[in-house]
C-alpha cells in the first residue's frame, strides 16, 4: 500500500496582506525533469518549500512530483528559481548547465504537447510537465510523459484517490 500525506498549513503567518485573493488561488500540477534520460530527484528536503506561491511539499512520498501553486501570476521560471535552478527555452541549469548542443537539447511538454513558453509559463490546474534534457527519441519521451504520476488531482480534490494510496491529512 502507497501511503500519501498531505499537508495543510493552518497558519496564515508571514503573509503579505495582499495575499488574500491568492489565499483562494491553490491548484496543483504533476511534473518530472529528466537529465540525459535520468530522472530529477525534487523529494529532497532542500526542495521543500521554498516559495510560498509555488512549491513542493517533500515531507511525503509524492511531495517531489507535484507542484503546489498558489499565486496565479508566478511563472515556472520563478519556481525554479527559488530552488536555486534557472530554466529557460535552451537551457535548465542546476549545480550543472543542461544547454542545448548539436546532440543534446532541451524540451520542455505541458499536457503531452511541446510548449515554447518555459520560464514563462504559469501553470494551470492538474497540469502534467515534463522538461526533459538529452536526445533522447519519440518513444523515450512518450515513456517519460507517461511516467508522470497523476496525483494533482487528489491534491485538487478532483479525482478519487488511486487504489493502493492512503490518504492522511495532518
Amino acid at each position: 500500500m502507497i501511503l500519501l500525506l498531505l499537508f495543510f498549513d493552518i497558519k496564515n503567518e508571514n503573509k503579505p496582506a495582499t495575499k488574500q485573493t491568492q489565499e483562494l488561488f491553490h491548484i496543483h500540477v504533476d511534473f518530472k525533469v529528466f537529465i540525459s534520460g535520468q530522472e530529477m530527484d525534487f523529494a529532497l528536503p532542500q526542495y521543500s518549500e521554498r516559495d510560498r506561491r509555488m512549491h513542493l511539499h517533500t515531507q511525503n512520498d509524492f511531495g517531489g512530483s507535484v507542484i503546489h501553486v498558489e499565486d496565479e501570476k508566478t511563472t515556472l521560471g520563478e519556481f525554479f528559481a527559488s530552488l536555486s535552478m534557472k530554466f529557460n527555452s535552451t537551457c535548465f541549469i542546476t549545480d550543472s548547465e543542461f544547454c542545448d548542443t548539436e546532440t543534446k537539447t532541451l524540451k520542455f511538454y505541458v499536457n503531452d504537447v511541446e510548449n515554447n513558453e518555459h520560464e514563462n509559463y504559469k501553470p494551470r490546474d492538474l497540469d502534467r510537465m515534463l522538461i526533459s534534457y538529452g536526445n533522447e527519441s519519440k518513444d523515450e519521451i512518450q515513456k517519460q510523459l507517461s511516467s508522470i504520476i497523476k496525483l494533482a488531482c487528489v491534491f485538487s480534490n478532483k479525482c478519487p484517490i488511486p487504489e493502493g494510496v492512503k490518504i492522511v491529512t495532518l
